[in-house]
C-alpha cells in the first residue's frame, strides 16, 4: 500500500499543483454545464408561459362560445401568434393528427409519426404521453436549423382535455450551445492563465523547499559518516530555517558530548580494570573459603547420615521390641487361655469318665437282661416243641395248633439267634467301655499335668514380657535421643550449606563482576576506538 510519507516532497508539491489544475478544469466543465442547464430552463419557462397564456384564452373561448366557433377562433388565434421573433405554436390531437400549424399548412389533418418506420419521429408519441388528459411536460429531440444543420430542439406541450387538443411550441438550442461554447472558451482561457501561474508558483515553491531539504540531507549524511563539524547554512526564518538552526544546535550538542565521552572513556577503562582486579582477588578468597566450607559440609553430612542411621536402627529396635512385647502379651494371653481350656478339658474328661463308667454298668445290666431273654427263648422253643408233639398226636384236630406251635418255635429260634448277636455286641461294648474308661482316666491325668506345665510356662512368659517391655523403653529413649541429635546435626548441616551457598553466590557474583568489569573495559576501549572515527 502506497503511503504518503513514502512519497518524495517534490512529488507531493507536484501533486498539489496537479490537483489544483484538475479542480479548475472540473470547475470549468461544471460551470459550462450549469450555464447550459440554466439557459435551457429559462427557455423552457418562456415556452411554458406562452403556452399557458394561450391555453387560458382557449379555455375562455370554450366557456363563452359554442365548441365549433370556439375552435375556429382558437385556430385563428394560434395561427396568428408569434413570439421571440419567428417562433410559433402548433396543435395536435391525442391521435397525433395535426390541428394547427402556422408555418406548414400542408401538415394540417395529417397524422404525425409512424410507429413502424419513422424512428426519428418518436418524439410525437412522447408528446402525446406527456400531455394526455390535460397534463404537461417538456422534451428535447433532434431537429434541423434554418441552415439545414442538425440541432437540438426544446418543446413544451400542454393538453386541453375538453377538446383532446395538445398545444405545443419549441425553440432551437443551437444558439444556447454557441453561447455556452463561447463562455467555455473565455473560462478556459482564464483557467489556462491560472494554471500557468500555479505551475510557475509550484516550481518556485518546490525549489524553495527542496533545495534546503537537499542541503539538510547532505549535511546529515556527513554527520552520519562521523563529520560533526558540518553545519547547515540558515538562509531564512521560515520553518526550514528553524529546522536547520535546531539541527545545527543538535550537532553541536552531540559534538560536545562526544568530546566529553572521549575524555571519560579512558578513565572508565582504567576504573574497570581496577574493579576487575579486585573482583578477581575477592573471587579467589571466596573460592578458598568455599572449599573449606565444602569439607565441613561433607563432614556434617557424614555425621548427619551416621546419626540418622543410629536413630533409624534405634527406632527399628524399639518397633521390634514393641512388636515382641505385643506378641509376648498375646502369647501370655494364649497360655492363660490354654490353661483355662485344659482345666475345662480336665473337668470334661472327669465327667466323661463318670459317664463311661455308668455306660459300662448299663452294658453289664443289658447283658444280664439279654441272658434272661435267651433263657426265655430256649424255654419257649421247648414248649413249642412239646406243643408240636402233642398236636401230632391229636391228628387232624391238632393240625392247626401244630402250625402255630411251629411258628412259635421259629420265632423263639430267631429270638435266641438275635439274643446271641446282641450278647456279642454287648461283649464288644463292655470291652470298649473298659478301654475308654481307662483311656479317659489317663487323659485326665495328662490334662492335670498339662495344666501345671502351662501355668509354669505362663509365669515364665510374663517374666519375658516384662524384660521385653524394659528393653523397648530403653530403645525408645535411644531413638528419641538419636532423633534429637539428628535434628541438631541437620540444622547445623543446613547452616553450613547456607553459608556454602552464600559463599558460592558471592564467588559467582565476584566472577561475574570481574567478567563485567573486563567487558566494561573492552567496551570503553571500543568506545574510544569508535570515537576516533568522528571528526571533532
Amino acid at each position: 500500500m502506497l503511503k504518503l510519507e513514502n512519497i518524495k516532497v517534490s512529488y507531493k508539491l507536484a501533486a498539489i499543483v496537479i490537483v489544483g489544475i484538475v479542480g479548475f478544469l472540473s470547475l470549468l466543465f461544471i460551470s459550462a454545464n450549469a450555464l447550459k442547464e440554466n439557459l435551457v430552463a429559462e427557455r423552457e419557462a418562456r415556452l411554458k408561459a406562452v403556452i399557458q397564456s394561450t391555453l387560458s384564452q382557449v379555455a375562455y373561448l370554450n366557456q363563452t362560445l359554442p365548441k365549433e366557433q370556439a375552435q375556429e377562433q382558437a385556430k385563428a388565434l394560434i395561427n396568428a401568434l408569434r413570439f421571440d421573433g419567428n417562433n410559433y405554436m402548433f396543435v395536435i390531437d391525442e391521435s397525433r393528427y395535426t390541428v394547427v400549424h402556422p408555418i406548414r399548412q400542408d401538415l394540417v389533418g395529417q397524422q404525425m409519426g409512424n410507429p413502424g418506420k419513422d424512428t426519428e419521429g418518436q418524439f410525437w408519441f412522447t408528446m402525446i404521453d406527456l400531455a394526455r388528459n390535460g397534463q404537461q411536460g417538456s422534451l428535447i429531440y433532434p431537429w434541423k436549423n434554418q441552415q439545414g444543420n442538425p440541432a437540438d430542439k426544446l418543446s413544451f406541450v400542454n393538453g386541453f382535455a375538453p377538446w383532446g387538443w395538445i398545444l405545443g411550441s419549441g425553440m432551437l438550442l443551437d444558439d444556447i450551445e454557441h453561447a455556452v461554447y463561447q463562455q467555455f472558451l473565455r473560462m478556459g482561457f482564464a483557467t489556462l492563465i491560472v494554471t500557468l501561474v500555479m505551475i510557475g508558483l509550484g516550481v518556485v515553491i518546490s525549489r524553495a523547499v527542496i533545495q534546503p531539504l537537499d542541503t539538510i540531507k547532505d549535511v546529515m549524511k556527513k554527520v552520519a559518516q562521523g563529520d560533526l563539524t558540518a553545519q547547515i547554512p540558515v538562509l531564512g526564518k521560515d520553518e526550514l530555517g528553524i529546522v536547520a538552526k535546531r539541527i545545527n544546535n543538535s550537532i553541536a550538542a552531540v559534538h560536545d558530548a562526544l568530546v566529553e565521552s572521549v575524555q571519560s572513556a579512558s578513565s572508565v577503562a582504567e576504573a574497570a580494570i581496577r574493579i576487575a582486579s579486585s573482583a578477581e582477588e575477592t573471587s579467589q578468597a571466596v573460592v578458598s573459603q568455599r572449599d573449606q566450607l565444602s569439607q565441613l559440609a561433607t563432614a556434617m553430612n557424614q555425621m548427619t547420615a551416621t546419626v540418622a542411621d543410629v536413630a533409624g536402627h534405634a527406632e527399628d529396635t524399639a518397633r521390634d521390641t514393641l512388636d515382641a512385647s505385643k506378641e509376648a502379651n498375646l502369647g501370655d494371653k494364649d497360655v492363660h487361655s490354654s490353661v483355662d481350656s485344659i482345666r475345662a478339658l480336665s473337668v470334661e474328661l472327669g465327667v466323661a469318665t463318670d459317664q463311661v463308667n455308668k455306660l459300662k454298668e448299663g452294658v453289664m445290666q443289658i447283658s444280664e437282661v439279654t441272658s434272661v431273654i435267651s433263657g426265655i427263648s430256649e424255654q419257649t422253643n421247648l414248649l413249642a416243641l412239646n406243643a408240636a408233639i402233642e398236636a401230632a398226636r391229636a391228628g387232624d384236630q391238632g393240625r392247626g395248633f401244630a402250625v402255630v406251635a411251629d411258628e412259635v418255635r421259629n420265632l423263639a429260634s430267631r429270638t435266641h439267634h438275635s439274643t446271641d448277636e446282641i450278647q456279642t455286641m454287648i461283649n464288644r461294648l463292655q470291652q470298649l467301655a473298659v478301654s475308654t474308661a481307662s483311656a479317659m482316666q489317663k487323659s485326665q491325668a495328662l490334662a492335670a499335668n498339662s495344666v501345671a506345665t502351662a501355668e509354669n510356662a505362663g509365669s515364665d512368659l510374663s517374666l519375658i514380657v516384662n524384660h521385653i517391655q524394659h528393653v523397648s523403653d530403653k530403645a525408645t529413649q535411644i531413638a528419641t535421643a538419636a532423633e534429637e541429635q539428628s535434628a541438631v546435626a541437620e540444622e547445623m548441616n543446613r547452616n553450613v550449606s547456607g553459608i556454602n551457598d552464600a559463599a558460592l553466590e558471592m564467588s559467582q557474583a565476584a566472577t561475574y563482576l570481574a567478567e563485567e568489569s573486563e567487558k566494561l573495559a573492552g567496551l570503553s576501549r571500543q568506545l574510544d576506538q569508535k570515537l576516533t572515527a568522528f571528526k571533532l
